[in-house]
């Protein structure tokens, strides 16, 4: 059996292990955090290209998978995969015409990282919403951005 003193030891050193442990994870968390704001930004750019009812006209436009050439004689809501490799990455050419813009359905809670009130834990919200799940950690409802 273990002494007292060789105990407290033993858990000093598991205490000096969580702290590490959780400086690491709290970097990790703010790296992560500050990656998430850049790709949010992506996100909403891509949001927004989803909402846009465009037409592509006709002219020569290449493949970005193969770099096969291909012209299209009328114009287009949306451009078919390749013929020559099948994949639907997209084409170079004449950039596409924006015909209507659906607006975006308002929401409280805007894509963004929040902080709980309480706990101050993170909570990434990549699209918009009316409602956040309770805190993960000590169950509250009220966050904040940070």
């Amino acid at each position: 059996m273990a002494s007292a003193k060789e105990r407290a030891q033993q858990l000093s050193q598991e205490i000096r292990d969580a702290i590490r442990a959780a400086r690491a994870a709290s970097t990790r968390a703010r790296t992560a955090g500050e990656e998430f704001r850049k790709l949010l930004v992506q996100v909403e750019v891509e949001a927004e290209a989803a909402r846009n009812v465009v037409e592509y006209p006709g002219g020569r436009y290449e493949c970005n998978a193969c770099h096969q050439p291909v012209i299209f004689t009328d114009t287009q809501s949306e451009l078919p995969p390749c013929d020559s490799c099948g994949r639907s990455s997209g084409y170079s050419g004449p950039p596409p015409r924006v015909l209507h813009v659906v607006p975006a359905t308002p929401r409280k809670f805007s894509a963004g990282l929040y902080e709980c009130k309480q706990c101050h834990a993170p909570l990434a919200l990549v699209e918009g919403s009316n409602a956040l799940a309770p805190c993960e950690f000590c169950g509250a409802m009220e966050f904040r951005a940070p």
